[in-house]
């Protein structure tokens, strides 16, 4: 006994689900659960209540692969639109600097081609990770 004068809980009785419920099950139903405590030697309450589906190795190398490809591409894509800001603070610069409006509009366009093919490397960046996500589930068993 304890110092409150409660009794120390042990084993069985320290877990959270203290009701009991008795089900039925046909013969169909409890065939998967006999062929389960056979099989593990555990007795049905004490049978996993979470299946943890089975990891197919190759898709796991080909998501991993796929993994290292995307990372690459997103830092090629931050590289690419950090060129872009740099352009863009160049020509706030010029602006502010009194240069002829002419040659700015010449290098404001360029930038602008500049952002529209980093911004376009971005959404195919982005297919990928769906493509990615797609592989991890299929990975994990949640689709086939």
């Amino acid at each position: 006994m304890s110092d409150d004068g409660k009794q120390k809980r042990r084993g069985g009785e320290t877990r959270q689900q203290t009701e009991r419920r008795t089900m039925r099950f046909s013969g169909d139903e409890n065939a998967p659960i006999e062929k389960l405590t056979e099989a593990t030697r555990l007795s049905p309450g004490a049978l996993p209540r979470h299946r943890q589906p089975a990891i197919n190795d190759q898709k796991m190398v080909a998501c991993l692969a796929a993994a290292a490809k995307f990372a690459d591409a997103i830092e090629a894509d931050r590289a690419e639109l950090g060129k872009s800001a740099s352009n863009l603070n160049q020509i706030a610069r010029m602006l502010n600097s009194g240069i002829d409006p002419a040659c700015i509009m010449e290098i404001l366009e360029s930038v602008l081609e500049q952002h529209r093919t980093a911004l376009a490397k971005a959404h195919e960046t982005l297919d990928d990770l769906k493509e990615l996500r797609t592989m991890a589930m299929q990975v994990l068993g949640y689709e086939t």
